[in-house]
C-alpha cells in the first residue's frame, strides 16, 4: 500500500490532476500537477498521513500556508491556493520551480565562486526580509530551504522555501500552544545558541544567525 494519500493521474478538487511525485521530507511531500483549467503546472504541497492526523501538525500546515499568503516577494516561493482532500486533509497549491537548493549547489561545487555566494545570499536575505517585515520568523533556514531557479529572462532567482515551522510574531498565544518551553524546533547546524535551548522565544535575530551560516558554508 502506498504511504501516500495520493496517486499519479489523480485529480484533486476537480482541478489539479497529480503528475508525479518530486520530493519528501519528515512529515509532508510535494507533487507536480496539472491545473486542468489553465493547463498550467503548479507545485501541491500535503502532510503525510500520520501528520495530517495529528493535530499540532495540521495547525501548523494551516499556519504556514496563511503566513506565506501574506508575502509577495519574488523570493519566497508563492502560494496561489489551498483546497481540501475528501479526506478533509489540507494541501497547498504553490508554484512549481525548476532549480536545485543550495545544498545540492554545494555538494557540486565545493567551493562557490564568491560574486555567485554573494548573490544567492543577498537574494535570500530579501525574501527573509520581506517575512521579518511580516512579523514572522523562519526558524529553519538552511541550503535545502534555499532553492536557485531562474527568472524568464535567463537571470538568477532564489527563493526561501518551507516555512513550516514559522512563527508570527504577533501571534504568542497560539505558537505557545504549538510549541513548548523547551521545544527545539529547526536544524540544529544552522541555529543560534538561544534556539537550541527553546524555539518558543527566539525572534528575526535567529534567523540573520541561520543566514551568516548558510553564507559561510557557502564560501
Amino acid at each position: 500500500m502506498s504511504t501516500y494519500p495520493v496517486a499519479v493521474g489523480d485529480v484533486l478538487a476537480g482541478k489539479y490532476r497529480v503528475e508525479t511525485i518530486i520530493g519528501k521530507g519528515g512529515m509532508g511531500f510535494v507533487v507536480a500537477a496539472m491545473h486542468l483549467q489553465l493547463h498550467e503546472s503548479v507545485a501541491l504541497k500535503f502532510l503525510l498521513p500520520q501528520a495530517a492526523n495529528e493535530p499540532e501538525y495540521a495547525a501548523r500546515f494551516e499556519r504556514e500556508a496563511r503566513m506565506m499568503a501574506k508575502l509577495r516577494s519574488e523570493h519566497v516561493v508563492r502560494v496561489i491556493d489551498v483546497d481540501k482532500l475528501e479526506s478533509g486533509a489540507p494541501f497547498m497549491v504553490m508554484e512549481l520551480l525548476d532549480g536545485t537548493d543550495l545544498r545540492d549547489i554545494i555538494r557540486e561545487v565545493r567551493q562557490v565562486p564568491l560574486d555567485v555566494a554573494l548573490d544567492y545570499f543577498l537574494q535570500a536575505c530579501e525574501g527573509v526580509a520581506e517575512a521579518h517585515a511580516q512579523g514572522i520568523v523562519h526558524r529553519d533556514l538552511k541550503p535545502t530551504n534555499i532553492f536557485v531557479t531562474q527568472r524568464r529572462d535567463g537571470s538568477t532567482l532564489v527563493k526561501v522555501l518551507d516555512f513550516g515551522i514559522s512563527k508570527l510574531q504577533s501571534d504568542g498565544d497560539e505558537d505557545d500552544q504549538l510549541t513548548g518551553a523547551a521545544t527545539i524546533l529547526g536544524s540544529p547546524r544552522y541555529m543560534p545558541p538561544e534556539q537550541l535551548r527553546s524555539s518558543r522565544n527566539v525572534d528575526h535575530r535567529a534567523d540573520v544567525w541561520a543566514l551568516g551560516a548558510i553564507l559561510q558554508e557557502l564560501l
